[in-house]
């Protein structure tokens, strides 16, 4: 995951000292992109006690349950270039995965429980705010609201009781944060580099097993992503007046 992203940010760097263009480049417009990248979820799970056990009579946290995979993206937006430096954006982005989490949790004289949950595929909408470092280059900040939808986990449980359980596990929604650069390549080609962080809201999940207990995951996502975007309708009618 982290040699991903450093390879994704340092070709970006590359690519942007390199890049031979206009001097005054406009950011003003709408684009698609591709691309993938890498990247880790991190499961919290909590247990607490079923409908049929006295409140309070047990509460276990099991943190940073994770696992690592690759995914691919697919992308549109919209930026306004405000003046020389600025350039603010709307952005859509849908994400198809395969990150699996393997399971295994053991409560001595309790419970021990093992599976996997896969994350599908999930996506963004947001907006950013970035900056031109020169003409052709862009550093910026995104938030954004996401959700994440994950295969129904099966759980092998022994213990207080022995069962193979499908579990439900709903569409689960967040946000999203993080920062990237983008470099033109061509007056409507560019290449973006990006990382992202992702923090999910925290669901029950539908064991069956609810009357003696509450098993509830809250996932985060991390991600190092690289995308080729195209561009349309850049204002090029005219020169930028030089950046100070």
């Amino acid at each position: 995951m982290n040699r991903i992203l450093t390879i994704a940010v340092t070709t970006a760097l590359l690519t942007s000292s390199g890049a031979a263009l206009a001097d005054h480049a406009k950011w003003s417009g709408f684009s698609i992109g591709i691309g993938g990248g890498g990247g880790a979820v991190v499961h919290d799970l909590t247990a607490v006690p079923g409908t049929a056990l006295p409140p309070g009579s047990f509460d276990f946290g099991f943190d940073g349950i994770g696992g690592e995979g690759v995914f691919g993206t697919l992308s549109a937006g919209l930026d306004y270039q405000i003046n020389n430096r600025w350039v603010i954006g709307a952005f859509f982005d849908y994400d198809f995965s395969s990150i699996d989490t393997t399971i295994n949790l053991s409560v001595p004289g309790f419970v021990n429980a093992s599976g996997n949950i896969k994350l599908d595929d999930m996506w963004t909408i947001g907006g950013r705010l970035g900056y031109l470092t020169s003409p052709n280059t862009l550093v910026y900040g995104l938030l954004g609201y996401t959700e994440a939808s994950f295969s129904d986990p099966t759980l092998s449980i022994s213990g207080f009781t022995t069962a193979t359980v499908s579990a439900k596990l709903p569409t689960l929604s967040g946000w999203s944060t993080g920062f990237g650069i983008e470099t033109l390549l061509a007056s409507n080609l560019s290449l973006k580099a990006e990382y992202r962080y992702t923090e999910l809201d925290k669901e029950s999940l539908g064991t069956g097993i609810e009357n003696l207990a509450d098993i509830r995951v809250e996932p985060s996502i991390h991600t190092g992503r690289l995308s080729v975007n195209y561009k349309f309708n850049f204002d090029r009618g005219h020169e930028a007046a030089p950046m100070k």
